[in-house]
């Protein structure tokens, strides 16, 4: 059986070593790696929480704590681990000296990511955190056996591990031994703690850049017959008992080897306290199975199902050949779930799918409301009529379609596949979400360093606070999905109902262009898709008032609930009665802008996510539409056969395609960051479009657009036009003509310029058919 393969991360090398590279956000195959956990301990701040910021403090007095999980997922059976670098980049210029890297032994925790909205109250205990006291802060935890996780209980040497210095980050070698044994027992693995003897601070990995990074060489040893015992399942009775109750919880250990397995230990564990190690005679053949039982009181958790766990670890005996089937965990309180009856039940599969849907998916998919992310967990159990929930996870199927149908379930809204699209008016209107979830629709960004009461922006465009602050997207849980469920816990099906679509009483629409700057005037018609279709004529039109605005109507709900059994009834809202599952909550939105007519989109989601950042009783939703700063003189093609030059200095003819009126003649922009093609239109004019017109649209996924005017020189900052991500542009922007070719109009601030300068930010070479430059029409 090989996880990493079946889940779609790494497949089987080919040659005899690889390497990759992990950080929070990194690519890893199909998939990206998200559970870095990281904090520092601090004895001046002995009761301080300090995860979930952006830098990481280390010196006299401090031990920094990082951790790699999911690596049972990412690195595929069999890996053995040859060489294992960890990589801090120093946030400041002191010289870091290293003390000690010691493997962690002891559970602990990273606590909730800081928020501007929320932050820290001195003196609040945040439940679960680690500090220099403890390992689990607040009730129900747990403290260090010595401060700063300086027992031996707390963490083991690393023998052999030393410190390189670079240019740009400082390497700590020689952990292959500890990572090995991190991806093989994932139980164990409870990362670093590293100590330095001089003040220094390092990127954490909530940082922008410079986040801590494990690079990792590997190769796959050959495979080997043998015995395989694996802790199949945990299961319970009665399956849903009362607070206090006595538990009887039975575990499952089955050889899935080929051979006889030997006598073993067990362990249970509960709450992260380990029982007394006992053993088991019974010797099971390829196939056979035993059941191991421990009772327990049920303690009961309305509103945080990460806590009471138990878990159940065995010591096989010699000749057992994969050690990550060696243990399995519960949530006590955690949603029972189930492989459906038609897909194959491996038992090790599905439990490595749940974990890293507890521990990656719902844990990693944070936000302003929710900084320590999904609260809710979910558990295996072995028979479907014990579920709440089915999901399928088929051999050769990857890890995000089971995600998607176990977050359909969770929270009854529909996932989004491929493009999202009508036709109207004999044009194309996209609107595709550019920071979607696993489940294809939300936004994912964590959002907790943007105040409030600032709208979120919605579209890949430069934005002075959005540029500069961290706001991280990533392929996890939306925003959206992430309250549903976290809404959801400890309430019956009736409480649930209407819950998820609450919004906020008042709704703003703010119109603006590109750059920012209110529309003013502009008329806007506004169509609620039904069943993915536009209807015929839109709900209604308004003008905007001054600073781009119309205050959205709020549409009754029909009978004015939602469902008159419903404890929780839904309020009339710009949506209507939304379907539960969210498939009539977009609104395309029209806009007549000087002439020009485009398109944007309201989301019931972005209403839900405004609501759930703490603007109930308002909220301004804003969309940006590619709008002309004046009329358009469509007669005229300011850069048909003007003469362009390059970064590389090529010839007039090699660049004759960008202006030659021909679609099929194509010049390149050059593939390096820094390349730039020119266009010199002759004199000073009014620039209100400048359009790209492809045969194949290829450019770099980030480009800027710079117009500046005669006598000045070509700007480095202050540009036109930038295109951050021209993949979701060419998506959501492009224009399909009648002969095959895609045309993007990009349209920016009122100016004069003579020159037009495309330059390559990203890496990645561009190939353009055509450069048009259309100016504003000549005033009365």
């Amino acid at each position: 059986m090989i996880l990493a393969t079946l889940l779609g991360c790494l497949p089987l090398p080919s040659v005899q070593t690889l390497t990759i590279n992990l950080f929070r956000g990194s690519q890893v195959g199909s998939v990206r790696y998200w559970d870095v956990t990281d904090t520092y301990l601090d004895s001046a701040s002995a009761d301080a929480v300090n995860g979930g910021l952006f830098t990481l403090s280390g010196g006299k007095g401090r031990t920094i704590l990082i951790r790699f999980g999911d690596l049972t997922r990412i690195l595929p059976d069999r890996s053995k681990i040859t060489k294992a670098t960890l990589y801090l980049s120093p946030s400041s210029g002191e010289k870091p000296v290293l003390e000690s890297v010691r493997r962690v032994r002891a559970p602990w925790g990273e606590g909730p990511t800081f928020t501007a909205s929320f932050g820290r109250s001195e003196g609040t205990v945040v439940r679960g955190a680690a500090t220099w006291k403890s390992r689990r802060n607040g009730e129900g935890g747990a403290t260090w056996q010595q401060p700063g996780a300086a027992g031996p209980d707390d963490a083991a040497p690393v023998q052999g591990a030393a410190m390189t210095v670079g240019e740009t980050e400082i390497g700590i070698t020689g952990l292959a031994q500890a990572v090995q044994t991190m991806r093989d027992q994932w139980y164990d693995n409870e990362g670093f703690a590293l100590t330095f003897s001089a003040g220094c601070e390092f990127f954490s990995s909530q940082a922008k850049a410079g986040k801590p990074r494990l690079e990792i060489e590997y190769g796959i040893d050959s495979s080997v017959a043998g015995a395989d015992l694996s802790v199949q399942w945990i299961d319970r009775s009665p399956e849903n008992p009362k607070n206090g109750e006595e538990v009887t919880y039975r575990a499952m250990i089955k050889n899935v080897g080929e051979s006889a397995a030997t006598p073993f230990e067990a362990q249970w564990i509960a709450d992260e306290k380990a029982g007394a190690r006992f053993p088991v005679t019974k010797a099971l053949q390829p196939g056979e199975s035993t059941i191991i039982e421990t009772k327990r009181t049920f303690r009961e958790s309305k509103s945080d199902h990460r806590n009471s766990k138990l878990m159940l670890r065995i010591w096989p005996g010699q000749g057992d050949k994969d050690a990550s089937n060696d243990a399995t965990g519960i949530y006590e309180n955690a949603l029972p779930v189930a492989v459906a009856d038609e897909t194959p039940a491996n038992f090790d599969l599905a439990q490595q799918f749940l974990r890293t849907a507890n521990e990656t998916y719902f844990a990693q998919s944070r936000f302003s409301f929710a900084p320590d992310g999904v609260l809710e967990r979910v558990r295996l159990v072995p028979n479907a009529q014990d579920a709440a929930y089915t999901f399928g996870l088929k051999f050769g199927s990857d890890e995000r379609s089971a995600m998607r149908e176990l977050l359909s379930q969770l929270t009854g809204l529909k996932s989004v596949e491929g493009a999202q699209s009508v036709v109207f008016d004999g044009r194309k209107v996209n609107f595709d979400d550019p920071y979607p979830g696993v489940s294809g629709f939300g936004d994912t960004r964590f959002e907790g360093l943007i105040p409030p009461g600032i709208p979120m922006l919605y579209a890949p465009v430069a934005s002075p606070l959005f540029d500069n602050v961290v706001v991280e997207a990533t392929d996890l849980l939306s925003a959206t999905e992430a309250s549903a469920i976290n809404m959801a816990i400890g309430k019956s099906a009736k409480e649930r109902l209407g819950v998820l679509w609450d919004q906020p009483a008042t709704s703003i629409l703010r119109a603006v262009d590109m750059t920012g700057k209110p529309l003013d005037g502009a008329e806007l018609s506004f169509f609620q898709l039904e069943g993915g279709k536009m209807p015929d004529a839109p709900t209604q039109t308004i003008v905007t008032k001054e600073g781009g605005t119309v205050i959205l109507q709020n549409q009754e709900i029909p009978s004015g609930v939602m469902d008159s059994e419903a404890l929780h009834q839904l309020k009339k809202n710009p949506f209507g009665a939304i379907r539960a599952d969210g498939t009539n909550g977009t609104i395309l939105v029209r806009a007549l802008i000087n002439g020009e007519i485009e398109w944007g989109w309201l989301k019931a989601w972005q209403f839900v996510d405004a609501y759930h950042r703490g603007n109930r009783a308002a909220a301004i939703i804003e969309i940006r539409f590619n709008a002309p700063s004046g009329p358009l003189d469509r007669t005229t093609d300011l850069a048909k056969g003007r003469l362009a030059k390059n970064s590389a200095d090529d010839l007039p003819a090699k660049l004759a395609g960008f202006t030659d009126g021909d679609p099929a003649t194509e010049a390149e922009l050059g593939p390096k960051p820094g390349d730039w093609i020119e266009i010199d239109l002759g004199r000073d004019r009014p620039i209100g479009e400048i359009a790209l017109v492809f045969k194949k649209a290829e450019m770099p996924k980030q480009f800027d657009i710079q117009a500046y005017a005669t006598g000045q020189s070509a700007p480095d900052r202050d540009t036109w036009v930038k295109d951050l991500n021209f993949d979701w542009t060419l998506s959501n922007r492009g224009i399909e003509n009648s002969d095959g070719t895609v045309t993007i109009p990009y349209r920016g601030p009122l100016t004069r310029s003579r020159y037009i300068r495309i330059v390559n930010r990203s890496g990645g070479v561009g190939k353009v058919g055509e450069i048009r430059v259309t100016p504003l029409k000549a005033e009365d």
